[in-house]
C-alpha cells in the first residue's frame, strides 16, 4: 500500500511502518536519511519525542486520517480553481471576451472562414 498519495514518499512510508508495529523498534538505514524521514514525519505530525527523546508514533486512524483529509482539502481547493476556468471562459465567449464584438463573429482559419460561408 503507497501512501504517496497523501503526501508521503516511499522511505517515509518505509521508515513510519515498522514504528508502528514496534514502537519500540528501530529504524534501519542511513542515519542521516533516517533522520530527516523521521523529522517530515514529525511535520506531518503522524510521531513526536517524548521526553526522554524517543520517537512516538501517533495512532495511525488518527495521523494517516488527518493526512487523508488535508489532501481531499487540496484537491477540492484544486478543483474550485479549475472551475473557475469554465467561468473565464464563459465570459470569453459570451461577448464580452476580446474574441468578439458586438455583431461581429471572429473565425480563424481559411477553412473555418469557408464552413462558415
Amino acid at each position: 500500500m503507497s501512501l504517496s498519495s497523501i503526501g508521503l514518499t516511499e522511505f517515509e512510508g518505509y521508515t513510519c511502518r515498522p514504528l508502528l508495529n514496534d514502537p519500540d523498534g528501530e529504524v534501519h538505514g542511513d542515519p542521516d536519511v533516517v533522520e530527516v524521514a523521521l523529522a517530515r514525519l514529525m511535520q506531518l505530525e503522524l510521531i513526536h519525542r517524548d521526553e526522554d527523546g524517543r520517537v512516538v508514533t501517533v495512532d495511525p486512524e488518527v495521523g494517516i486520517a488527518r493526512l487523508i483529509r488535508r489532501r481531499f482539502s487540496e484537491a477540492n481547493a484544486e478543483l474550485r480553481r479549475i472551475s473557475r476556468a469554465w467561468e473565464a471562459l464563459h465570459t470569453l465567449t459570451d461577448g464580452g471576451g476580446a474574441g468578439s464584438a458586438d455583431g461581429v463573429e471572429r473565425i480563424d482559419g481559411g477553412g473555418r472562414v469557408n464552413e462558415r460561408i
